[in-house]
């Protein structure tokens, strides 16, 4: 990785991230759009990929594609109402652009009353779980496995530090080397397809 991209990998990994809700394969397009106009010391944007295995020509080879269709990541150190403030006036008028993914919250006031708060924030823990998995270039690498007895499980390794009992191999295929992992993101359960190396 060069100096440039460790430094903005490096921004990302501490600063808040955000979610813009983009229509399917248009993704690169917003991306783009969104890094020319929002100045590049303040604001990250970028999308997850993953590395997964084809066949040409009889001979295997890894290439990459989008983890989540129709979502485009913002890494930015400002609080809610600052990117809000930053980016809407960029993609109000933009057909492309949805909304931003929220999570409702019920907060109690002074008075006492519960109030819903809409969050545009993603939450620590999804944050941590997607930065784990992913390398310097917002990547899912593949993932190392080994055979215990009748079973393939993950290896363990800094990939899955501290979320060990979160991320779930459910099936491999060995043919394809890829298997299924899943993983509890975006208050929902997920399975992806993912490169796995099989070892043993």
């Amino acid at each position: 990785m060069d100096n440039k991209r460790e430094l903005t990998r490096r921004f990302a990994r501490h600063a808040n991230w955000y979610i813009l809700f983009v229509q399917t394969l248009k993704e690169q397009d917003v991306r783009l759009r969104l890094t020319a106009a929002l100045p590049a010391d303040q604001y990250v944007v970028f999308l997850p990929t993953k590395v997964f295995a084809k066949k040409k020509d009889g001979e295997r080879m890894y290439v990459r594609k989008p983890i989540f269709a129709g979502y485009v990541f913002v890494a930015a150190e400002q609080d809610e109402s600052a990117v809000f403030a930053a980016i809407d006036p960029l993609v109000r008028r933009d057909d492309r652009v949805y909304r931003f993914l929220s999570e409702v919250r019920t907060i109690t006031d002074e008075d006492g009353k519960d109030r819903l708060h809409w969050h545009i924030r993603l939450p620590d823990q999804d944050k941590l779980l997607l930065d784990t998995l992913l390398d310097g270039d917002y990547n899912i690498p593949a993932f190392d496995a080994i055979r215990v007895g009748d079973r393939i499980e993950l290896a363990p390794g800094h990939i899955l530090e501290g979320f060990a009992n979160n991320i779930v191999l459910k099936s491999v295929n060995r043919h394809r080397g890829t298997g299924i992992i899943e993983f509890d993101l975006f208050g929902k359960t997920r399975r992806e397809e993912v490169a796995l190396n099989v070892t043993g």
